[in-house]
């Protein structure tokens, strides 16, 4: 008896370490995951706050709130100061906790979608930030303390209601990109020419009516986005903007004759200026042989532009909505075209010479006067005829 009691003392001991070694290793595991883990993203339709868990990260670099309608911030995301991101993408912000403005080592403030209007004054203390979204806001004027960031080269103020850029915009010298699209722009003011390392600018659906003359000094744009806007021309320092590769102004409704000055851009890959008033091309268009994509849709082009044809790289050609009533024999000159969109103009016969092109892979040409399509282009294999 002795000894069976003996044995099941032993075993009750022996249980106990095991459970207490086991507990152990489980609160290690847990501190080692608190100590080691760098990002948290957080999915949850029902949070509205931050967890206060968060604090027993030590080493977190990324927050992240995605679909969450957190509606504030608390005062102690100041102890997260290991932080370079934060996101609160579709959230239901009205203003940020001054407080976060201590996280000095912060470099990416993603804000999208949320109720914002203004930042607090202490905003400009983030001198690390580099990249700032605040697309889908309530802004109407860009706060001071924004022009504070030296080390910006993102800001992305999409979909607010923004009239104008202050004159301190200026101060943000080492933007690479900006993004404004979908706001009340009437114009831009000459403080935009010391942005002059801006690789991107998008400026899509606003009521900018005129281009300032400066925007010749952003000699390192590469891309410029200016569809859905009210210019009636460009300026003649246009043509400074040697290094731009793609070029989108399409529904620019009062343009009546192509922008000469934009022949002098010869690095330009993709120029789209469909739904504008387009009547005919200037010769300096043949200058532009690096255009891989054209797209002159919905204008009143009064026939098929020969300058087009000495376009040797082009791979999409947009003519359609157009006066055009025949395709010269030079179409056979387009060696690389791959997209043909002739659809709704006023064309009757279809040129054999487009046998010749032995890239093409698609033409389109409904909405014409064609009655019947050659069995030589019927045949023509892998070519794809939308009539």
């Amino acid at each position: 008896m002795r000894k069976t009691i003996y044995l099941l003392f032993s075993l009750l001991i022996c249980s106990t370490n095991i459970l207490k070694a086991q507990n152990l290793n489980k609160n290690s595991k847990e501190q080692l995951d608190f100590e080691e883990k760098e990002s948290l993203v957080f999915n949850d339709k029902n949070l509205t706050e931050f967890p206060k868990e968060i604090l027993n990260y030590k080493n977190l670099k990324e927050l992240k709130f995605i679909d969450c309608p957190i509606n504030s911030i608390p005062d102690w995301i100041e102890k997260l100061d290991s932080l370079k991101t934060i996101t609160i993408k579709n959230g239901a912000l009205y203003e940020i906790n001054p407080k976060l403005c201590k996280l000095i080592s912060l470099e990416e403030l993603i804000l999208h979608k949320n109720n914002l209007s203004t930042l607090p004054s202490s905003f400009s203390n983030l001198k690390e930030l580099k990249t700032i979204v605040l697309s889908e806001n309530q802004f109407e004027t860009l706060p001071d303390c924004l022009f504070e960031l030296k080390n910006l080269t993102f800001l992305n103020v999409d979909k607010n209601y923004l009239v104008e850029f202050p004159e301190k915009l200026g101060k943000l010298t080492k933007l690479t990109t900006l993004r404004a699209k979908n706001n009340n722009l009437i114009q831009l003011n000459n403080s935009i020419q010391n942005l002059k390392e801006l690789d991107q600018l998008f400026l899509q659906d606003n009521q900018i009516i005129e281009l300032p003359e400066s925007i010749g000094e952003l000699i390192n744009l590469r891309g410029l986005e200016l569809t859905g806007n009210k210019l009636k021309t460009l300026p003649q320092s246009f043509s400074n903007l040697k290094n731009l590769e793609w070029l989108c102004m399409f529904d620019n409704k009062l343009f009546s004759e192509f922008p000469e000055n934009i022949g002098g851009l010869e690095k330009l890959t993709n120029l789209q200026l469909s739904k504008s008033k387009i009547k005919s091309l200037p010769e300096s268009f043949v200058n532009l042989q690096k255009l891989h994509l054209l797209d002159l849709g919905r204008n009143e082009l009064l026939g098929f532009p020969i300058q087009i044809t000495s376009l040797k790289n082009l791979s999409t050609l947009e003519l359609y909505g157009n006066n055009i009533l025949s395709i010269p024999d030079e179409i056979s000159l387009l060696t690389n075209l791959r997209k043909l969109n002739l659809s709704y103009n006023s064309i009757t016969t279809l040129n054999e010479k487009i046998l010749l092109l032995e890239n093409l892979r698609e033409l389109k040409i409904f909405g014409n006067k064609i009655n019947s399509i050659p069995n030589s282009l019927k045949t023509k294999s892998p070519l794809k005829i939308i009539n």
